[in-house]
């Protein structure tokens, strides 16, 4: 193994981990690295109760060969409630890969989580389908290997949708941010690793942005009458970094020249969505509030983003036509309460 040396990542790093982001995409079916439009760490700000970073340096120079996140927070598992431990964002520079620097990194998160949160901690990580070396990695520490997580990605409207008299959307107003915790509450329950939310998270992480305008936004589908039928989380990623597509099978670029999902150059401003509910019977309003925001958000990104579990309640309001190119991940886990595997999972953002 390389000799390295692993610390908590430090604000002069940034630069640094932004040059390895590029140098190190993604190894799973869709290979994608990021343009960093403000410091790693603030990419997240808002998403998670904390967020910390790892860099792996070589000894005597110095050179940051590695990097990971681990962002923390709380969700129910199994009926309970337990902190968990996102692991992230892991890269490690091409010239020191198979030398055990990504399996470091992966137990340096796992016991700074288990420092602050005891050995209950629920630890996860996202894998992209196709990602061997992650996949390998991560058998190393989970018990579990559990859901299967639809990644959609959908182009901006080029006209608006067809209006539906019935409904309206609009920005969610402070006083709806109660009912919006109450409805996430009640369409998640039962999901594993659904995460907690109240009306005060909510405004915390609407005001949460590392620039001077709001990346976080929260649209709500309602009837005539006002009532709250439908809400949606959107988080402009794009703006505070791109995806830049370095490869794709055959089969999805063949696709993407008719459908154009990733733009010429390869370059993707995402628009996130998240914290997705809708009342009993009010698909239709999911829906509407989907496309409804594919058309308002144009100018706020090239793509919109859906990420759902395929057996779930979003399948048909969030997803895709099924000749739209998508991707997915498998969800490694670390858990004192071994996951249902026959429960949908509420994906981590």
């Amino acid at each position: 193994m390389t000799r390295v040396e692993l610390r908590e990542q430090r604000p002069e790093d940034a630069a640094a981990v932004a040059v390895l982001d590029n140098l190190a995409p993604d190894g799973g079916m869709i290979s994608f690295g990021w343009e960093l439009h403000v410091p790693d760490l603030q990419t997240t700000a808002g998403q998670h109760e904390h967020c910390v970073g790892v860099v792996a340096v070589l000894h005597g120079s110095g050179e940051v060969v590695g990097h990971a996140k681990l962002s923390t927070g709380r969700c129910r598992v199994g009926g309970r409630e337990l902190p968990y431990a996102l692991l992230g964002a892991l890269s490690v520079h091409p010239d020191h890969r198979r030398q055990g620097i990504a399996r470091a990194l992966a137990q340096w998160r796992i016991d700074r989580a288990r420092d602050r949160f005891g050995p209950d901690v629920v630890v996860v990580a996202e894998i992209q389908s196709g990602n061997a070396a992650s996949l390998a990695s991560a058998r190393t520490w989970a018990t579990q290997l559990v859901g299967r997580a639809v990644v959609a990605p959908m182009p901006m409207r080029v006209r608006p949708p067809r209006r539906d008299p019935a409904l309206e959307v609009r920005a969610a107003l402070p006083g709806d941010l109660p009912e919006v915790a109450a409805r996430l509450t009640e369409f998640t329950h039962g999901m594993e690793l659904a995460r907690l939310h109240s009306a005060e998270s909510l405004g915390a992480w609407l005001a949460s942005s590392p620039l001077a305008e709001p990346v976080n936004h929260y649209a709500v589908a309602t009837d005539t009458s006002g009532r709250l039928l439908a809400g949606m989380g959107l988080r402009e990623e794009g703006r505070l970094r791109s995806m830049r597509v370095v490869r794709m099978p055959a089969a999805l670029r063949a696709a993407n020249r008719l459908l154009r999902i990733v733009p010429p150059g390869g370059v993707m401003r995402n628009v996130l969505t998240d914290k997705v509910w809708y009342a009993p019977g009010h698909g239709r309003a999911a829906r509407y509030l989907w496309e409804t925001t594919r058309w308002r958000m144009r100018g706020s990104g090239t793509t919109v983003v859906a990420t759902y579990d395929p057996r779930g309640p979003l399948r048909d309001a969030l997803s895709s036509p099924p000749w739209f190119p998508t991707t997915s991940f498998t969800l490694a886990v670390r858990s004192p309460v071994p996951l249902d595997p026959t429960r949908v999972i509420d994906p981590p953002p």
